[in-house]
Parts: C-alpha cells; sequence; structure tokens
C-alpha cells in the first residue's frame, strides 16, 4: 500500500513538472513586468499584457486593490532610466482616477516597483 501511495505521487509529481516545463518561458522569451508591494491586498509580481499598457492604478488594482489603511496620495514608482539611474516618481493616484484623461495617468514600465504606502497617524 505504500509504495502504491509513493508512485502514485510519483506519477503526480513528474507530471506537474512536465506541465511545468511546458508553461515555463524560453530564455529568448522576456516577460514584462512590475512589482507591486506596500499596502496592496496581493503584493507581488504583475505581468504586463503585450498589446497595451497598464496604468499605475491598473496594476493596484491587478493586485487585489488598496488595503484600508493605503494611502493613495503617496504612491511611489521607481524605475532605472536609458543611464541606469534610480528615479522615484511619487504620484496622487486618487486625484488621478478621478480624471476621464487616460494620457494624464502614470503608465507604468516593464521593471518598474510601485509601492502603496500605508497612511500616516
Amino acid at each position: 500500500m505504500k509504495s502504491l501511495i509513493v508512485s502514485v505521487a510519483l506519477i503526480a509529481l513528474s507530471t506537474a513538472v512536465g506541465v511545468l516545463a511546458q508553461e515555463t518561458p524560453t530564455s529568448s522569451a522576456k516577460v514584462r513586468a512590475v512589482n507591486v508591494y506596500g499596502a496592496v491586498e496581493k503584493p507581488g509580481r504583475i505581468a504586463l499584457p503585450q498589446d497595451r499598457s497598464l496604468t499605475v492604478a491598473e496594476v493596484i488594482s491587478i493586485a487585489g486593490g488598496p488595503a484600508q489603511r493605503a494611502d493613495m496620495k503617496r504612491v511611489k514608482v521607481t524605475r532605472k532610466n536609458a543611464r541606469g539611474e534610480v528615479i522615484t516618481t511619487q504620484i496622487n493616484v486618487s486625484a488621478v482616477a478621478n480624471t476621464r484623461n487616460r494620457a494624464a495617468t502614470h503608465v507604468v514600465e516593464s521593471g518598474d516597483t510601485v509601492f502603496v504606502p500605508e497612511r500616516q497617524g
């Protein structure tokens, strides 16, 4: 009985590894993504779609939305510029979210880090 359980477990594991191998992008494929962390419900890496850009508000939404104590007036976006310098921009996402002009919103780029701080006090 014990060997049967081990055999079933090994079959399940090898199947899972095979599926993962099929889904893993090749080294030539570049995955476009941003990191979102801080006061969001599901912090982590967010894959960017190939066919369109996303705004800071959209990636925060994909990360489960802001947590209850999130300070959406002081969201920070960090990225490297063409010279390799790290640039951090503070964005009032609450104010931007109230505009209908998508051009006025901050679009994220692959490699960006979005940090949502908690409200003070």
